[in-house]
């Protein structure tokens, strides 16, 4: 049935965001943030995935990420998180000296 919510393990109705087709890719290598990158025009909600634990900042075009408490500290994985009012752009920086791929999927 189109347009139908698929159910848990419990029966209950869970909505599920679509994939998008646009998404930004960066990867930190080294303990600088990374430059602004632009967030897909249009999104509201994001899917993000990271490979390792890193810190993200959401605002616009001079955007820096921190490794302290005005960066969002992201660990390793993916999840779906609505964006700040106002955001245009993210930066990220590492947490650790292992290098970080994250990408972030426009949802909504």
């Amino acid at each position: 049935m189109a347009g139908a919510l698929h159910n848990d393990n419990n029966g209950r109705a869970v909505q599920l965001f679509p994939l998008g087709a646009v998404r930004t890719q960066v990867t930190t290598t080294d303990a600088l943030t990374t430059a602004a990158i632009a967030i897909p025009a249009g999104a509201e909600w994001v899917e993000i995935r990271a490979t390792d634990v890193c810190y993200i900042n959401f605002g616009t075009s001079g955007v820096v990420a921190a490794t302290d408490n005005t960066s969002q500290l992201f660990p390793a994985g993916e999840k779906v998180q609505k964006l700040p009012v106002g955001t245009t752009h993210y930066a990220v920086i590492r947490a650790s000296s292992n290098n970080v791929t994250l990408q972030m999927e426009k949802l909504v």
